[in-house]
């Protein structure tokens, strides 16, 4: 049996494992192969040319600057007059044993926790200031307005790193791995780097060796044919406010799903200054 990764009561241990070809230089574009090749072409702004090995050409991009709530709507179209032949929903769920947060305020000044195990923790994560501590996850479902189908072209993730969070850490002190096709990214990194990635529905997210099939782009998806996504970032070392760009094509049309949550970035600290552990707040 792997190892698999969880959200513990204090600091994540990260087994930084699967490095693969989505590694590569700063600000740096994976566009299509061509049909037939092993191979995908990489553009790099600003940095050196890379070419990575890749079965069959994945399109991904990265970009970084330093310094809860389901979301549903179409895609930014850039060239399309008819609505977008894409939809899609996030759902980032805040509840017991789902996680942990990051607060700055002294306990205090923190509302009360609720006691109900089924209970949604959201409305007290808004109104503590709380963040995710050391993970987020969320589900992404993206889906095809019609029969035409809809390829899924490149993903980036938009990653500011900002100074980790030093205070009390707040949660029922349990959880673990999700399952699902997932894509797991190490938001401390510079570009920020995909560590783990499946298409299998039934992986375990994050489980270290992953001895399931990779996610890879272009992916097709349609109206039948969904896409069903765990997006997960993590971080041991910053405060990281970030979001991710989803690239689609259909026809002549282009467009991008920007997901995030809510309307807002996700915003993910590192457990690793916090002050004290508090399970609930009565």
């Amino acid at each position: 049996m792997g190892k698999r990764r969880s959200r513990s009561a204090a600091t994540m241990q990260k087994t930084e494992a699967g490095r693969d070809a989505y590694n590569a230089g700063r600000n740096l574009t994976i566009v299509n192969n061509r049909a037939g090749l092993g191979r995908a072409w990489i553009f790099v702004a600003f940095g050196v040319l890379v070419l990575a090995s890749i079965t069959t050409g994945a399109v991904v991009a990265f970009t970084t600057s330093h310094g809860s709530t389901p979301r549903t709507g179409p895609s930014i179209a850039k060239s399309s007059v008819k609505p977008p032949p894409v939809a899609f929903t996030v759902r980032k769920e805040n509840g017991a044993c789902l996680g942990a947060w990051m607060v700055r305020k002294p306990l205090s000044a923190l509302p009360k926790t609720p006691t109900d195990g089924n209970a949604d923790w959201t409305p007290w994560v808004k109104s503590a200031g709380a963040v995710d501590a050391d993970l987020t996850r969320a589900t992404v479902v993206i889906q095809g307005t019609s029969r035409q189908a809809v390829s899924l072209t490149g993903i980036k993730f938009n990653v500011k790193h900002e100074s980790a969070i030093h205070g009390l850490i707040v949660g029922p002190g349990c959880g673990g791995p999700a399952t699902g096709a997932y894509v797991e990214t190490n938001l401390d990194e510079d570009p920020p780097r995909i560590v783990s990635s499946s298409s299998d529905p039934k992986a375990t997210v994050g489980e270290t060796p992953n001895h399931y099939k990779r996610f890879w782009l272009p992916y097709v998806i349609s109206e039948t044919d969904p896409l069903v996504l765990i997006v997960q970032g993590y971080t041991q070392k910053y405060d990281c406010i970030w979001s991710v760009d989803i690239y689609w094509s259909s026809e002549e049309a282009k467009g991008i799903i920007h997901i995030d949550n809510n309307g807002t970035p996700f915003e993910t600290s590192t457990s690793r200054y916090q002050t004290g552990f508090v399970y609930g707040v009565k």
